[in-house]
């Protein structure tokens, strides 16, 4: 075993073999998240994207959803540089929004609807959130002045 000595640490290298390199096909870079989801959706809309319990999401309804709401958002003034609220359980609605917000170029904001609803103003207005998105009587909960809320029973993306 050789040892070499740089900027006063020891290195030790090993005379093993190392394993060989993976053949890696041409990957392409996407620019965030939303790009993949998207990309997934054209060459696999089928596929399922989410699960929870007994249902389940394909990427094509993933991508429309998601898509729709972001038409919504822009429309609302959602932009690169504006964060949106997300007070929502873990659920479909969340991911859809999360994904929303990132296709309008916005940034999301995500807020624990089990904190006090004190606790969510305060995030709110420290953030300067113009948009919440939330669902039923968490509504009323995640709002602070200035911010508009939307209710997704209001808001039709399926």
């Amino acid at each position: 075993m050789a040892t070499a000595n740089h900027l006063g640490s020891d290195l030790s290298v090993s005379s093993r073999r190392l394993p060989r390199p993976v053949a890696v096909q041409s990957v392409q870079v996407h620019a965030n998240v939303a790009d993949l989801v998207a990309e997934t959706a054209r060459l696999s809309p089928e596929s399922i994207a989410l699960s929870l319990g007994a249902d389940t999401m394909t990427f094509r309804e993933l991508a429309a959803q998601s898509a729709r709401l972001a038409t919504y958002l822009i429309s609302l003034g959602a932009r690169p540089d504006v964060p949106i609220a997300l007070c929502l359980e873990r659920s479909f609605d969340f991911i859809v929004s999360a994904l929303a917000a990132l296709t309008s170029g916005a940034a999301y904001l995500p807020l624990d609807p089990a904190w006090p609803a004190a606790r969510l103003q305060t995030i709110l207005e420290d953030a300067q959130a113009p948009l919440v998105i939330s669902r039923g009587s968490l509504t009323r909960r995640a709002t602070a002045n200035g911010t508009r809320s939307i209710d997704l029973r209001g808001v039709r993306c399926d």
